[in-house]
């Protein structure tokens, strides 16, 4: 969990289209339903081949392509519409760059614990392991 949390911060935090959201009152970071949608893919896939390898009954493969299928059409339910390009400028761009080398260097559990609690990160964990951020404190100089 540890990890995941990290790396969902970690995505928001250091991708220029995100931070520029962030930057904008009453936004909130995009949540990008590919990588799930592909490992859910790669799931009903793996299942339909243990059934055709198994011979599973119906009632078998219904348990367990139901939660995926649910998860699916959720994820899809809720993706946005089309990513809106953003013309980051050349200093967040680079702001992003150097956040991004900085917190790869980080690898202590316990100082990545404490960065997510100094920026208020919570989080939503959905089914199948994916994980939100819902809300995120990012410091703003004035």
């Amino acid at each position: 969990m540890d990890e995941t949390a990290w790396q969902a911060a970690t995505d928001v935090r250091t991708e220029p289209d995100q931070v520029q959201r962030l930057l904008e009152p009453g936004t909130a970071p995009v949540f990008d339903p590919a990588p799930r949608l592909e490992a859910i893919k790669g799931e009903m896939a793996a299942l339909l081949t243990r059934v055709a390898h198994y011979g599973l009954a119906d009632d078998v493969v219904q348990a367990a392509l139901e939660p995926l299928q649910l998860e699916q059409a959720r994820l899809l339910a809720n993706a946005p519409a089309q990513a809106v390009a953003v013309n980051a400028s050349p200093d967040l761009l680079r702001a992003c760059q150097n956040l991004a080398t900085r917190m790869r260097g980080i690898t202590e559990t316990g100082e990545r614990r404490r960065i997510l609690l100094d920026l208020r990160v919570k989080l939503e964990v959905q089914p199948g392991g994916t994980v939100n951020i819902t809300e995120l404190s990012l410091p703003v100089a004035y």
